[in-house]
Formats: structure tokens, sequence, C-alpha cells
């Protein structure tokens, strides 16, 4: 019987050369402790190198009477149906195939992470090897500078929340429209990092220049200045 750990943790592991070197399968594999019933995750990739495919649901879900979809191209839904524990241990709980359209690294990671309990309510993920002792809360809410920044490619966004609620982790042009919505939803307390591609909300890289990162929390609202070259 899997064991429950003490936190709830994900990686992600691809496998190149797949298919005769045509497709690259990410895995997506959790470590439990058994209040995680549902997890969205998103990926982001090298465009110019892998184009996702299709997603399957893994092992660990499929199981236990789980189903697997997706929302969106490189981005995969995951839950158990009914009542019951969550998911306990460690195992793979969903497969994204990308196609492989050039050459180099695909570059494939993780974008952003929402888990659930049986409740509807949020559980904070770590990354894999993180000990829950490790994990600190902030004792202010802040909103880090961007990096790199200027930025010919991806840029990290780092925030934390001294208390859980309500996040919203905006990118504006500088004529005020919205260009991408990195985080929308509830947070636990805690550090996040997140990646941005340089596209927007279709997939479209956007053009180069000034941007605007707005970071909306219940302790108040954060902005940072973004320059995207080309």
């Amino acid at each position: 019987r899997p064991q429950p750990a003490a936190t709830t943790a994900v990686d992600l592991m691809s496998v190149r050369n797949v298919s005769g070197a045509e497709q690259v399968v990410s895995h997506m594999v959790l470590n439990g402790s058994g209040r995680v019933r549902a997890i969205s995750t998103a990926l982001t990739w090298d465009a110019a190198v892998v184009q996702p495919v299709e997603y399957a649901v893994g092992e660990m879900v499929g199981g236990l009477g789980g189903v697997a979809m997706s929302s969106a191209p490189g981005s995969v839904d995951a839950a158990l149906l009914g009542s019951g524990s969550g998911l306990t241990g460690e195992g793979e709980v969903a497969t994204i195939t990308f196609h492989r359209i050039g050459p180099g690294d695909p570059a494939i990671g993780i974008l952003s992470i929402i888990a659930r309990d049986g409740s509807n309510q949020a559980v904070t993920v770590v990354p894999s090897g993180v000990l829950a002792a490790d994990v600190t809360v902030p004792s202010v809410t802040s909103f880090a500078m961007p990096s790199p920044n200027p930025s010919f490619g991806r840029m990290q966004l780092a925030f934390a929340l001294a208390k859980a609620g309500r996040v919203s982790l905006e990118l504006f042009s500088v004529d005020g429209r919205r260009v991408r919505t990195l985080v929308d939803g509830t947070r636990d307390a805690g550090e996040y990092h997140i990646t941005w591609d340089g596209r927007d909300d279709t997939g479209h890289p956007i053009s180069a220049g000034v941007y605007y990162a707005r970071l909306n929390t219940q302790q108040g609202i954060f902005k940072r200045t973004l320059v995207r070259l080309r």
C-alpha cells in the first residue's frame, strides 16, 4: 500500500527519442499526502522545437477510476471521481506528448499547478525534493523583480504570500491591454515561482516592448515593469 508523503510534491520528467525521435513525452509524477483529488497543470515549451499533440491519464489516477482532460494545448487536468481519499504515495498522474518540429532542447517545464482536495479547497504543491520542513510562510506579501529583465526568452516572476487568499497575476501592454493571465485562483501562504514564456493568452509570441505585471492579492496590489527584447 502506498505510504502518504508529508506534503504534496510534483516533478516533471521528459523522455526523448520516442517513436523514431519524433516525439517527446512528459510524465507528471506526484508524491501525494492523500489530500489531492484534482490537479491542473500547464506546461511551457519551446514552440520552435516541439508542439503538444495529445495527453493521457497516468496510472496513479487511472488505477483509481480517475479521468484526465485538457482545456488548452500543453495543459492537463486530472481528477478522481466520486468521494474517498486523495492521491497517496508516488505515481504518474498524467502525460503530455509533444511532436518534434525542429532541432534543439524542447525546454519543457511546469508553468503552473493548481491542486484541490475533496472540498474543492486549494492544496499547496511544492517541487519534488522539497521537504515540508523547508516550506516556510513568508512574513510579508511581496512581488520580486522579474529575472532576467530585460529578456529575450523566458522570464521568472516570483511572489510571496503571507496569507492564503485569492491571487491574480496578469501582464498588460503599455496601452492597458491584458496580454496574459499567469495566475488566477486561490493560493496558500508561501512562495511561488512562475515562468513566463513570452507568449500571450492565445499562445502567440508577443512583440518587443515594455509590459507591466500586476499581482493582485488580499494584502494589496503590486506592479512590476517588464522589458521584452527581440
